[in-house]
């Protein structure tokens, strides 16, 4: 009897290690690109979306025909998995905010001095921007494209 209840006490043990030693790992953050809905662990494997943003750019940017070329940095926002901070915007020291989903950047940004409102996206390496920074003492916004190369 000691051989039997020896017997079945391991199997039962060998099962129950197997069942929960083979839980899926991997992504479970739904708005992770490699989310794995099936994982029931994380495997801390996670890419967001704002991840491919994250950087320091050289900068070429044509406001209203007048061309500037800067460097700004892009970092990821502590307080939320979507958003990024760019820092040296516009070439003056500004920070400012993008909303991130997929490859495409949304920027608004207002202060007491100016508002800036525009989108871009990513493809590799550069970054596409298209702008518009409205100083509330003048009358009309300057308009702006930008071309970002990350280094």
């Amino acid at each position: 009897m000691n051989k039997t209840f020896l017997c079945c006490f391991s199997l039962l043990f060998c099962s129950l290690f197997l069942w929960t030693g083979c839980a899926e790992e991997g992504c479970t953050n739904p708005i992770a690109e490699n989310y794995n809905p099936d994982a029931a662990e994380d495997d801390f494997s996670c890419i967001l979306p704002r991840d491919k943003f994250l950087g320091t750019y050289n900068v070429t940017e044509n406001c209203d025909g007048d061309t500037e070329m800067y460097t700004f940095f892009i970092t990821a926002s502590t307080s939320d998995e979507t958003v990024v901070e760019i820092t040296n915007f516009h070439g003056i020291g500004a920070v400012v905010q993008g909303m991130i989903e997929g490859n495409s950047i949304t920027i608004t940004s207002s202060n007491t001095s100016s508002t800036i409102d525009g989108d871009g996206s990513i493809s590799g390496n550069t970054l596409s921007l298209e702008y518009s920074v409205q100083v509330l003492d003048t009358s009309s916004p300057d308009e702006c494209e930008v071309t970002a190369v990350k280094e």
